[in-house]
């Protein structure tokens, strides 16, 4: 079963509401990040943690709720683990390194049960180098998009909010297929049709990561 997310509030209280009977997996997660924006590579972070306190999906407990009850007293204690970073690059087919394309970093889907944390994006580099901190150890998909950019007509509606970002899905997958930013009327899209890379992180930084886009013709 599935249900509607929660934030926590400042005593770390959380109500899951307007569930239908069933069992479910609870999980904590740190909350969705923006552009560049990861704790440092060697530290520590807030790891997405399941009930009743694991990072394992094998050892997550589910949780059964009857029609009309109300469940109380669950508590998750949230784990700290050691963060890692990945570097690598991005290309075009023609072996071109790839400015400004955007990178997005998620947790692998064929874990089974699924992992509700919010996926690392940063862009590259002029030579189309990335690194993304923050990363603890797991299975992960990385993929990449090369920018599209345009300008709005004056006066015209800017596609999203001005100086943010809006996600949206472009057909069947996991996560967003494409995302747009708009700043000062340019609108940079980013459409993620790629193969992504697998990138396994074993209590160590990852690097010479190499991701290959299409140039938007």
């Amino acid at each position: 079963m599935s249900g509607p997310p929660a934030t926590t509030n400042d005593l770390g209280e959380f109500r899951l509401h307007s569930l239908a009977p069933g069992d479910y997996y609870l999980q904590a997660s740190p909350r969705f990040e923006p552009l560049n924006t990861r704790s440092a590579s060697g530290g520590v972070i807030i790891a997405p943690t399941f009930y009743p306190g694991t990072t394992d999906t094998a050892a997550a407990q589910p949780v059964t709720i009857g029609g009309g009850a109300t469940l109380n007293g669950i508590d998750i204690r949230v784990l700290q683990v050691p963060a890692f970073s990945i570097k690598g690059i991005v290309v075009d087919e023609a072996g071109t390194p790839v400015n400004n394309a955007a990178v997005m970093l998620a947790f692998d889907p064929a874990l089974g049960v699924p992992i509700v944390n919010g996926p690392s994006r940063t862009r590259t580099a002029a030579d189309g180098t990335f690194t993304i901190e923050g990363v603890a150890s797991g299975t992960y998909r990385l993929t990449a998009a090369a920018p599209i950019v345009s300008k709005a007509p004056a006066g015209g509606p800017n596609r999203g909010m001005v100086g943010g970002l809006s996600f949206g899905s472009g057909g069947a997958g996991v996560g967003p297929q494409f995302m747009t930013e708009t700043i000062n009327g340019v609108t940079t899209e980013y459409r993620f049709e790629g193969q992504a890379v697998a990138v396994g992180i074993q209590n160590d930084h990852v690097s010479g990561v190499r991701v290959t886009v299409t140039q938007p013709r």
